[in-house]
This record gives structure tokens, C-alpha cells and sequence, in this order.
């Protein structure tokens, strides 16, 4: 199917929501990098507005970026990236633009006012993180609201599909999953050069990736850790803060131990060698959407061990794969199993979904739609 609208004009794609991209941390990085190229390569003009600090690319992969200035607080970031972005695609007025997140959706309804087409990813309820304060909380959840007024919303969760239908959204509303890219596994088993560090060679580790933020309720998963009694093994935290904060470095200080090793952000490679050589991959957070770092861990078959929250039993993994939020003592028994498992888990049949090509497809159907009304919408993902 040619990327041309009932004109036969390429679709001009405006993209409000990342940082930057590519090899970022976070969800809606992780997205963009997958799904954006694929629709560059359809015939999309893909513009993606980026925060100039964290991107230095003007183009990559048949994206471009507009980088825009940051105010550098946490608290006034992304206001200002998005009054900028929204001012940009009122004056340029795009065919579609993608919204990721409710922190991207303060401005929907000025886009709105000048008819602007918007699809809208719903992919985490954030006034729920403790990082926010009541005025920041009560911003997001204006933002949800303006979600309802735009023209479709996707989600990476069904749960979140139940949480919309209550909030009014009755039309125009799908389910399309997080992607996942596929490595040889082969080919990072104890590559050295990749390796994040000297300490951990040929030696058993448990691994964590993600932000380092409340949310990731990364402490049950040290003290759980910090009363196992093997002597070689370590855990790897690979993730920074979200922004220059006091958390992480406190968690540094309190669990300052030999075995465990706090390595940062990593790169993809450092970070695929880090999937194909752990023991056990660890997802303890109190809420996600979808994470991308268990599809990830996934893809590589690691041995996975998951909070018992929404997101995550949407896998219909069985119940040694998870545990209950702050309960240390369970997850503690629960990697110890684990650990001891000669287990090759495979989940081919669980990421059939998950793959960047269909995913695409799916979005392309949505453009579509949007823009020629009267087309067969027949492929389009189903409430």
C-alpha cells in the first residue's frame, strides 16, 4: 500500500513526545526508534520534535529532528517542549500528529481549535509516580482529559483500554503493543568488548535495566538481593535518573556493596551483551505500561522474574514468574528458584506480536483511516 492520502500527497507525520532518539533510555524512546523509520521507509515525511541535549542527530534513519532548547528543570521541561512543538504544527499543519504520553498532551486542545489530526499514545497513567507534585499531578490529569479529544488513541496496554472506555473514549480506540528488535543472541554470549565491566566476566549476575525512579521500586529488589548469600554472584542496575535528582545517589550510598554494580546508562551493544549473559532479569516496578526492557530481556530468552502488577500479567506467564510488590521475602525465594532453574524459557509464541513490522502496518491502517475516511479499515487493531 503506497503512504499517499486521497490527493496523493505524501503524509506528512509530526511526532510530539521523545527526547531524542536513538539508543535512549526510556519507553517512548524506544517506540520512536522502532517505529519511525519503518514508516520513513513507507514514504512518510517524518518530523520528530527532540530536546536538543539529548539529541544530537539532525536526521537519522529518514527521520528529522527539531531539536528544541531545554529550560533544564524537571518541573518546566516538557511544558515548554511542548508549547514549542504545538506553536510549530499549528503554523506548519501536518497531516497527522502522534502524541506520546499524557505529559505531551497539555496542548491538545490548541491543536484542536485549528483542526489538526492527532493520534494520541496513551502509555502510562504518570500522575501516579511520586516524582510529581499535587500541581504536576492535576496538570497530567487535565492532559488525559484532552486525550478524549483527539482523533484516535492507541495503547500498550488493555488495562488501559478498560481505564479509557470509563473516561468517556467510546470510538477510535485500539490495543497496539510495544515493539521489540531481534539480535543474535549468539554473538554477544561473552563478547568482552562489550561487557560493562571487568568485575562481572564469566560470572553470574542478575540484571535490572530501566530508570532509576521510585516508581521502579528498585530498593525490594536490593534488600531481596542483599540477603542472598552466594558468594559470586552480583546484580547490575543499567539505568540512570530520569533527571540530575538525589534518588539515584542515595541508592548508591545506602547499597554501597562489592556485589553490586551500578553501571549507568549503556548503549545498545553493552546493553545486549548485558541481556545474553545474565542469570535472571528482574522487572520489580509498582507500574508500567508495557516496559520495553522485559521485551528486550525477552527476545534474548533470559530467565525473567516480574511484579505482580497489570502490565506485566498481561503476559500470562505462570505464577514462578512473579512476585508481589514489597514483599522482599518472596522475591528473594523466588530468584533463588530461579537461580538454581535449568530452565531455557522460550517466548517466541508470547513476542509474536511484538514485531516492529506488523506494528508499523497497524499505524499505517490508523493514517488511513483518519485520512480516507471511506477506506476498507478492516486491519485495523480491534477494541
Amino acid at each position: 500500500m503506497e503512504n499517499k492520502n486521497s490527493k496523493n500527497k505524501i503524509i506528512t507525520l509530526f511526532v510530539i513526545g521523545p527526547r531524542g532518539f536513538p539508543d535512549m533510555q526510556g519507553g517512548i524512546e524506544r517506540f520512536s526508534e522502532g517505529l519511525y523509520p519503518l514508516l520513513a521507509k513507507k514514504g512518510y515525511k517524518v518530523v520528530c520534535f527532540v530536546l536538543s541535549e539529548y539529541s544530537p542527530h539532525k536526521e537519522w534513519m529518514g527521520v528529522k529532528f527539531i531539536r528544541l532548547p531545554s529550560v533544564g528543570t524537571k518541573f518546566f521541561e516538557k511544558p515548554f517542549y511542548n508549547f514549542l512543538a504545538t506553536l510549530y504544527c499549528i503554523v506548519k499543519r501536518p497531516d497527522i500528529i502522534h502524541i506520546h504520553s499524557i505529559t505531551s498532551g497539555m496542548f491538545i486542545f490548541l491543536l484542536k481549535l485549528f483542526r489538526l489530526k492527532i493520534i494520541a499514545r496513551y502509555n502510562s497513567m504518570d500522575y501516579l509516580h511520586d516524582k510529581w507534585n499535587f500541581i504536576g499531578k492535576m496538570i497530567l490529569k487535565n492532559s488525559e482529559r484532552q486525550f478524549l479529544l483527539t482523533d484516535y488513541i492507541i495503547t500498550n496496554n488493555k488495562n488501559f483500554l478498560s481505564h479509557l472506555k470509563k473516561k468517556g473514549r467510546k470510538n477510535n480506540l485500539s490495543y497496539i503493543p510495544n515493539g521489540v528488535k531481534f539480535f543474535d543472541k549468539e554473538k554477544y554470549i561473552w563478547n568482552f568488548d562489550n561487557i560493562v565491566s571487568n568485575e562481572i566476566k564469566e560470572e553470574k549476575y542478575i540484571l535490572y535495566v530501566g530508570r532509576i525512579t521510585p516508581e521502579k521500586n528498585i530498593e525490594s529488589l536490593l534488600d531481596a538481593f542483599m540477603q542472598i548469600k552466594e558468594q559470586k554472584l552480583k546484580l547490575i542496575i543499567a539505568g540512570d535518573a530520569a533527571h540530575n535528582d538525589n534518588y539515584f545517589l542515595l541508592l548508591k550510598q545506602k547499597y554501597s556493596d562489592k556485589k553490586i554494580l551500578f553501571v549507568g546508562k549503556v548503549g545498545w551493544e553493552k546493553l545486549n551483551s548485558l541481556y545474553a549473559n545474565c542469570c535472571l532479569f528482574v522487572m520489580p516496578s509498582f507500574s508500567e505500561g508495557t516496559p520495553n526492557v522485559l521485551l528486550e530481556a525477552m527476545s534474548f530468552g533470559c530467565q525473567v522474574l516480574v511484579s505482580r502488577i497489570p502490565a506485566h500479567l498481561e503476559f500470562n506467564f505462570t505464577d514462578d514468574f512473579y512476585f508481589s510488590t514489597n514483599n522482599t521475602e518472596e522475591l528473594k525465594q523466588k530468584m533463588i528458584r530461579k537461580l538454581s532453574s535449568a530452565e531455557n524459557p522460550d517466548y517466541t509464541s508470547l513476542l509474536a506480536a511484538h514485531r516492529w513490522p506488523k506494528i508499523a502496518e497497524s499505524i499505517h491502517n490508523i493514517h488511513d483511516k483518519l485520512l480516507n475516511p471511506c477506506s476498507n479499515d478492516k486491519y485495523i487493531p480491534s477494541v
